[in-house]
């Protein structure tokens, strides 16, 4: 009986603490634990094809300083097929293609290969061999699944270089036999290589599950090259390549210098070929030499080449939030940003198919080991295995973003409908735009307007006759832009002061940041945008307006001559306007304001239609051109028609839905634990293990 008193007092004490827990969290039931997903490890499509995301390459360069070991991917396991002691290797597939040029001279090669360099889509490099006791350069353009392709391929190579030797290349191979070591297969292909043909050893699993070595001669693209072939070698015994199953051929890449590296063509099936740095960090040239942690998976995926970053979960995070947001964050900034990150890639499971995500902002950003800082380590590992959940289990998007512009979007406003957990709050996004210079919109007395940093000005003391500050420029040559910002590309200089010369200080503004930004288009501009988003004005721009706007004052509908400007989702409309950094914008329409007359009642008006009258006037008159109008916020405004531009004023960088970065970094900063943060920013989660 004692022993039950005991017992009985353990389960109260255990019912009472999930009472006191379903009292802090509401009356909602806690999902179950295996409602939450477990993930080990995770795979990053750095480079592929897919409907909603296509990062295009062919050729991948390869760095690890402890060398590498390749073999192929089988349900059973990795079965190694050979082991590379140098640094860097090239990869790809063995797939169709143009063979450009073959010369004897290494210069000659690399001239043409430099006239063939264009994008990832059209790779070329060049390949060195032994022909006939001699070496020989051979210049190839692109990879392709189809022959076809490779055929249009080859009109823009020889386009581009002018060369007369031009053919297409392919992966139909003939076998000169198979054989125990590598030594032996390299004297047979030596051999074949005096008669004058391509000939390669070829790496493939053997029965036993080891490492085989085959001699392959050609690369053809059709019957009719490997008939060509087989009649120029007529004392060779040759059979078909089986092609079908895994192989690796090893050629010697000569495109950096003549000397070469490695370069493998992978079997461009259902083959998936592995590669390991034995532990070291690998280096991806054509992802601007970043270093990434585990392991590199080549294979071809919706007829493309694709490469996978293989990795431990929790590392792959390291990355993440070290990519995501800065290392001096504060801790508790990055814990949340830690359990953000790790719920977003559970959720999301085998999005790409052969990958859980890819390495970009349209999943989450992911730039390797050199990224990774101490303090971000130890932000994931206090939090491991911990993500957000709600009633109904792990949430689906606990999305992010830079910052909201002081208040965070409402699913609404973003996507047309709502979501519990991402309702808008107020967010303390202030800190992005700290330290940023102060500028001035300015009015020279030739009636042009613009910003002036405030670093080349001095105020006078003196006021105008409106009572606006006057200051005087402090060196000659100062620039005028259309935009708070040095970017000549965005914000052209206007005009240029003279030493000394005076200007009216219109307003005072923050350079434009990520936290408070402007842009400004000419009516031209704006109806060139606007007719590139599909909208029809049946003449010219008269007025641009937002219509609507939602919980957090972000737009959700906009008008052009008074028609709806037509969108799938409220947040599309940035991209209609050029791009903009958020939805949370206001729109400085030229010739267009709103006077409030002494009836509280607020009336449209345009510049052409007001009539001004000084203090010395007996009679109004038509304004003219110079006209500015004060706010209740006591700052100037142009309203001039005729070719104003369209200034459009926003805060906030990113979609603005769920967590605010340095919104996170402010409550941080205020005393806020990471739970705090997330539940700040998502509304009724809270939480849990994997």
């Amino acid at each position: 009986m004692k022993n039950s008193r005991i017992s009985w007092k353990v389960v109260t004490v255990a019912l009472l603490a999930l009472v006191l827990a379903a009292g802090l969290f509401g009356s909602a039931a806690l999902p179950l634990q295996a409602a939450v997903p477990k993930l080990d490890t995770i795979r990053v499509g750095l480079f592929i094809e897919h409907e909603s995301y296509r990062t295009p390459e062919q050729v991948v360069t390869l760095s690890s300083d402890k060398g590498f070991k390749l073999g192929v991917r089988t349900p059973a396991g990795v079965v190694n097929l050979a082991a590379e002691g140098g640094a860097t290797l090239k990869a790809s597939l063995d797939a169709y293609g143009v063979r450009v040029l073959e010369t004897a001279n290494w210069s000659e090669a690399k001239a043409a290969y430099d006239k063939l360099q264009s994008s990832p889509s059209d790779r070329a490099y060049i390949i060195s061999r032994s022909k006939k006791g001699a070496a020989v350069y051979q210049v190839y353009y692109g990879s392709y699944a189809a022959k076809e392709t490779a055929n249009t391929a080859k009109a823009k190579a020889v386009k581009a270089t002018g060369s007369a030797q031009a053919v297409l290349s392919g992966p139909l191979h003939w076998s000169a036999g198979t054989y125990a070591t590598a030594a032996e297969a390299e004297k047979q292909a030596a051999a074949v290589s005096l008669a004058g043909a391509d000939a390669d050893v070829v790496l493939t699993p053997d029965a036993s599950g080891q490492a085989g070595y085959s001699v392959w001669v050609g690369g053809e693209a059709d019957e009719a090259g490997l008939a060509a072939v087989k009649a120029a070698l007529p004392g060779v015994a040759l059979q078909p390549a089986d092609t079908a199953s895994a192989y690796l051929i090893k050629r010697v890449d000569a495109t950096a210098a003549a000397a070469g590296v490695p370069h493998y063509f992978s079997g461009a099936g259902s083959q998936k070929t592995w590669l390991d740095g034995n532990g070291a960090g690998i280096k991806v040239a054509e992802k601007s030499n970043q270093v990434y942690r585990g392991s590199m998976e080549i294979s071809r995926y919706n007829g493309k080449f694709a490469l996978v970053n293989e990795l431990p979960f929790e590392e792959y995070l390291y990355s993440v939030v070290s990519s995501e947001m800065d290392g001096s964050f504060p801790l508790e900034a990055l814990k949340a940003q830690a359990v953000a990150a790790r719920t977003f890639a559970i959720k999301k499971g085998m999005k790409y198919g052969i990958a859980h995500l890819s390495d970009s902002t349209t999943d989450q950003a992911y730039r390797g080991m050199l990224r990774e800082a101490e303090i971000v380590r130890q932000a994931v590992d206090a939090t491991k295995g911990e993500v957000l959940v709600d009633k109904s289990g792990i949430i689906g998007d606990p999305l992010y973003s830079s910052n909201s512009g002081g208040q965070t979007a409402d699913a609404s406003e973003i996507w047309g409908n709502a979501v519990p957990y991402l309702k808008s709050v107020a967010s303390p996004d202030e800190g992005a735009a700290k330290g940023k210079p102060v500028w001035y919109r300015v009015a020279l007395l030739s009636g042009e307007t613009g910003y002036v940093s405030g670093t080349y000005l001095k105020k006078t003391g003196e006021k105008s006759a409106a009572g606006l500050e006057i200051a005087a420029s402090t060196q000659g040559g100062v620039n005028v832009r259309t935009l708070p910002s040095t970017d000549s590309a965005s914000s052209p200089a206007v005009a240029q002061l003279k030493d000394k010369e005076r200007v009216t200080l219109l307003e005072q503004v923050t350079e434009s940041n990520s936290y408070s930004w402007f842009r400004v288009y000419d009516r031209a501009q704006m109806e060139k945008l606007l007719a590139g988003a599909g909208v029809k004005l049946n003449g010219p721009l008269q007025s641009l307006e937002v219509s609507k706007r939602g919980p957090s004052g972000r737009a959700t509908e906009l008008k052009a001559n008074g028609e709806v400007v037509k969108v799938k989702y409220p947040n599309d409309l940035r991209n209609v306007l050029g791009g903009l950094p958020s939805t949370l914008f206001d729109i400085e329409e030229p010739g267009r304001y709103t006077i409030v007359g002494a009836d509280g009642k607020p009336a449209a008006q345009t510049a052409g239609s007001v009539q001004v009258i000084g203090g010395t006037q007996a009679k109004p008159q038509k304004a003219g051109a110079d006209l500015f109008v004060m706010g209740a916020d006591n700052q100037m405004r142009s309203v001039a028609s005729g070719t104003a531009s369209f200034v459009i004023r926003g805060t906030g960088n990113g979609h603005g839905l769920g967590m605010s970065q340095w919104g996170a970094r402010g409550l941080a900063e205020q005393g806020k634990t990471y739970t705090e943060i997330l539940q700040t920013y998502y509304t009724g989660v809270w939480t849990t293990k994997e």
